[in-house]
């Protein structure tokens, strides 16, 4: 069936998709905290270039740890949907070869019974036909019976 995969993409790609949406959820208010703190550094009037470099190093580093989850969540996000996809179009596949099957299957059937239909036509034409002709045999026959009564009342009488 389709439900039973949609029911396992719910219930473990999604939740590692959820996961892994959290984990850079958590890393990109890291990043953004990060850059307005070297913002916020950068806008003082007195300028305390050790803090400006220490911001710097902070907002890098969690850059790059944004940049490695940005990456890791892509993949794990395209990996789901291209597994999704895959065994749901699977299932699709089977669900249309049980289909074909049938319709194959019933086609033959068919087939069959039209050469069976075929053969009770015949046969049924094959029975009116013996019909009628005994039917016009006994008209024949009581025409004939009644000619002889006619004939036969008739040299009695006379």
């Amino acid at each position: 069936e389709v439900q039973i995969p949609l029911e396992r993409f719910e219930k473990g790609d999604i939740k590692d998709c959820m996961a892994a949406k959290k984990k850079y959820d958590k890393v990109r208010i890291s990043y953004e905290t990060s850059v307005a703190q070297l913002r916020s550094v950068g806008k003082k009037q007195k300028i305390n270039l050790n803090k400006v470099l220490e911001a710097e190093v902070k907002k890098d580093t969690f850059e790059d740890a944004f940049r490695a989850v940005s990456a890791e969540t892509t993949d794990v996000f395209e990996s789901a949907i291209q597994r999704h996809d895959f065994i749901v179009l699977d299932s699709l596949c089977l669900y249309l070869n049980a289909y074909q099957s049938f319709f194959s299957n019933g086609f033959e059937y068919l087939k069959d019974l039209s050469t069976l239909v075929n053969q009770s036509k015949t046969l049924v034409g094959e029975v009116i036909k013996i019909s009628r002709l005994r039917n016009n045999m006994k008209k024949t026959l009581n025409v004939k019976r009644f000619r002889n009564r006619r004939s036969y009342s008739g040299q009695r009488k006379a």
